[in-house]
């Protein structure tokens, strides 16, 4: 069990051998996800939302994404894989949930059906869609379907969820075609879906951070 767990993994272009500092670019670039939950946390602080768990826990579960992602890039072992895959699903499934809670109105139950949403994209997207990290494509429709439904309501969210859409298009294109550009670009391609991703997850907790009193249910 411990071996499987520890299991050496290289599927990243920039990775040529074991060893804690052969993807450099891939490892450092996670502090983006950490500066964004830092950046976001002076935010709710700054508002008073930082007792708001809604705003708090999709934060921490930023920060702990560039934890892991940097833990993964760095041991490169299922284990430290499994935790990068762990934090950034809880994080997008949190984020989805507070969206619809906050930024819609919703009651806990009906919120609840936005996650449940994603994790069923997610499964049909990975079945059907046959690139790297096709499941979180999933987060892609249900955060589209999320910013239209802002958009109709006119909440003051809108803005900032539609940008965290638009920017991940180019940021699951770094991440898919990471292996195929090895030839051309020796360091890949996948330092650029943490700096775009990490911007998609700022957008979309920046509304949840800035949130007024006045508009919380």
């Amino acid at each position: 069990m411990g071996g499987a767990l520890t299991g050496f993994v290289d599927g990243y272009c920039e990775r040529t051998a074991p060893g804690l500092l052969d993807e450099p670019l891939n490892a450092a670039t996670n502090l983006a996800f950490m500066l964004a939950a830092i950046v976001l946390w002076r935010l709710a602080a700054r508002s008073g939302n930082q007792g708001d768990r809604l705003v708090v826990l999709p934060i921490l579960l930023l920060f702990l994404t560039g934890v892991g992602s940097l833990a993964f890039h760095m041991l490169a072992n299922r284990l430290s894989g499994a935790l990068d895959i762990l934090a950034l699903s809880a994080c997008l499934l949190l984020t989805i949930y507070a969206a619809a809670r906050r930024g819609l109105g919703l009651g806990p139950g009906l919120a609840l059906a936005w996650p449940l949403a994603m994790l069923v994209c997610a499964g049909v997207a990975g079945w059907l869609v046959p690139l790297p990290g096709s499941g979180y494509l999933g987060a892609f429709v249900v955060g589209l379907a999320m910013a239209v439904a802002l958009l109709w309501h006119q909440r003051p969210g809108a803005f900032w969820v539609t940008g965290a859409t638009v920017v991940f298009i180019p940021a699951y294109i770094m991440r898919a075609f990471d292996l195929p550009f090895c030839q051309s670009m020796p360091s890949g391609t996948h330092f650029g879906w943490h700096l775009l991703s990490a911007l998609v997850l700022y957008l979309a907790i920046h509304p949840l951070a800035v949130r007024s009193h006045t508009l919380r249910r």
